[in-house]
């Protein structure tokens, strides 16, 4: 999933430094990076925004948790 995650920033423009210490930062809750996005978030375009938000559920959520709560056998019990 980060890999993906990376990948999609990449295609937004983010640099290389930039979207990997990003994602990591918001997937392990790490807080603000120590590289090009130590400032802020702030000069991201929204798309890059949203991306970040992404990552930053899945990181607090837990992967797992996200997927179970897609799966229908999961929804059909209630």
């Amino acid at each position: 999933m980060m890999f993906l995650l990376l990948i999609i920033l990449l295609m937004t423009g983010l640099s290389l430094d930039d979207a990997f210490v990003g994602i990591i930062s918001t997937i392990t809750n790490l807080g603000q990076s120590i590289h090009g996005l130590a400032g802020g978030y702030g000069h991201l375009t929204d798309i890059q925004k949203l991306i970040f938000i992404f990552a930053m559920l899945l990181g607090r959520l837990e992967v797992l948790l996200v997927l179970v709560c897609f799966l229908p056998s999961f929804w059909r019990r209630f």
